[in-house]
């Protein structure tokens, strides 16, 4: 029960995190910048985390579930960014979708071998 509480503490400022940062005024034409900036630093984030995780033995498993289950896993937004992909698909904006698509996750996989080479 305390691991769901730490869990649920985590996810709760994870959740604010992501909305104070959907209410920042920037836009990129109809690109969703908001989600793409969460969905990058959430993988840095989660990265150098990890990276600190497997340098370090001393690191609480609480630690780990209220940053990395519960802060990260509510910030993030990939979920979002593949319904707005399909958002794109279904209005026949085929290659703005898959282009959304494939540099979200390219720059995901950025943020997390950054954060690696940010750490050793």
């Amino acid at each position: 029960m305390m691991n769901c509480l730490i869990v649920a503490l985590g996810g709760a400022i994870g959740a604010v995190l992501r909305f104070l940062v959907t209410q920042l005024p920037i836009s990129v034409g109809s690109f969703p910048i908001k989600t793409f900036f969460i969905n990058f630093t959430g993988a840095l984030g989660a990265g150098i985390f990890l990276a600190l995780v497997s340098k370090r033995s001393d690191i609480d498993p609480n630690m780990f579930l209220f940053l990395r289950v519960g802060i990260l896993g509510a910030y993030t937004t990939f979920a979002t960014c593949f319904t707005e992909s399909y958002s794109f698909i279904k209005n026949g904006q085929h290659i703005y979708g898959l282009f959304y698509v494939l540099f979200s996750v390219a720059c995901a996989y950025a943020g997390i071998y950054a954060s690696d080479i940010l750490i050793k």
